[in-house]
Formats: C-alpha cells, structure tokens, sequence
C-alpha cells in the first residue's frame, strides 16, 4: 500500500509539473506574439500615416508651382520621394512580420500536432487511424463539425480522449439494446418415476392378478 501511495503521489508530482511547464511555455509564447503583434501594429499605422502624407502631394499642381516657384517644387517633390522611401521601407517591414506569423503559426501548430499525437499514445491505449477515422464518424453523427473541433482537439487533446470514452461508451449502449428479452422460464420436467409411483395402487384394493403382477415387478428389480 505504501509503495503503491508513493507511485500516485510520484506520478501526480510528474503530471503537475508538467501542467506547469506548459504553462510557462504557452505564457513566454503569448508574450512574444503580443511584441510581434505590436510591432507589426506599430509598422501597418507608419504606413497609413505615410499614405495620408502622400495624398496631400497628390493635391499639388506641379505645372503651375515649378512655374512660379520651382525652388518651392524641388523642395516639395524631395519631401514626396523621400515619404515613398519610408513607405517603401515600412511595407517591407510589414510584409516580412506577415510572414513571421505565419511561419510561428506552422510551427506552433506543428508542436501542437506532435504534442497532440504524443498524449494520444500515452493516454488511449491501442490507437489506430482506423480508430481515428471510426471516432472522426462519430463525431458526426453527434452533430459536431468537424471543421469546428479540428484544430481544438489538436491544441486540447483531452477532448479526443473524452470523446473516445463516449464513443465506446455508445457502442456499448448499442451491444445491449441489440440483446434478445429473456424468455419465460421453461417448464418444470415431470420425473417419469414419481409419476408411476403415484399410480401403483394400495394391495389391499389390488385384484390377485395386480398383486401378482406387482410381485412379480419387485422381484425383477431386486
């Protein structure tokens, strides 16, 4: 008994320490995807604010300033290429976190399929694909998209594993309700020498030719 204590209070302390790891995990992951996130708020609003600065030289008759003030049109037209360096500059900028997430994306998702496949192995014995494919059908048929509990279960497998319970637990309500009722109790057997012992006659009521026939009876089965 102590021994077996020691064992759950072991495999506990493991469980929890894992719980915790992921934890930390999942919070350093939430962190740098805010700074991304941030930073790629910070590069889009550069870029709508450049925009709007361009408009404003979009506005400008050029013909007539470079007429009457071409000193004026240099300085403005320098001021125009050098927003649409910055803007280029900040579009690039944006583009290449478009593709940090999505690269951090793959990967998270990745960590999460091998992390999914590795508690599937550990937590349900004997899986399968078929076994895979039999409880995707399942979930079917309870009415669950599967487009809706896709991605969820591969970040909480505990899920597959609550619905591989019931998924058993189904076929086992099905095996029952299949079962034939049980019959009426058979008829009891009417022993053939009791029958024949309640019909031999008392010998003072016999005729000589009965009696005979009876003694004869007892003497054969001596």
């Amino acid at each position: 008994k102590l021994t077996s204590e020691r064992m759950m209070n072991a495999d506990y302390t493991q469980k929890t320490q894992a719980l915790a790891d992921q934890r930390r995990q999942l919070e350093a992951q939430s962190a740098d995807f805010q700074k991304q996130q941030q930073a790629y708020i910070q590069d889009y609003a550069k870029v709508v604010a450049i925009d709007d600065q361009l408009a404003s030289y979009n506005q400008v008759d050029w013909q007539t300033l470079i007429a009457t003030d071409p000193q004026q049109a240099m300085i403005l037209q320098q001021q125009q290429r050098a927003l649409e360096n910055q803007r280029a500059q900040a579009v690039q900028s944006v583009t290449q976190k478009q593709q940090q997430f999505a690269l951090s994306e793959q990967q998270a998702f990745a960590k999460q399929v091998q992390e999914a496949n590795e508690y599937v192995a550990r937590e349900i014995p004997n899986w399968t694909p078929e076994r895979d494919a039999q409880l995707e059908k399942f979930v079917q048929q309870i009415g669950i998209p599967q487009e809706a509990i896709g991605k969820l279960m591969f970040k909480h497998p505990q899920l597959l594993k609550v619905l591989h319970q019931a998924e058993l637990y189904s076929q086992l309500e099905k095996k029952q309700a299949a079962k034939p009722a049980p019959g009426a109790p058979p008829a009891p057997v009417t022993r053939v020498g009791a029958a024949r012992a309640n019909t031999v006659k008392d010998p003072s009521k016999q005729s000589d030719a009965e009696w005979y026939r009876s003694r004869q009876e007892k003497q054969r089965k001596r």
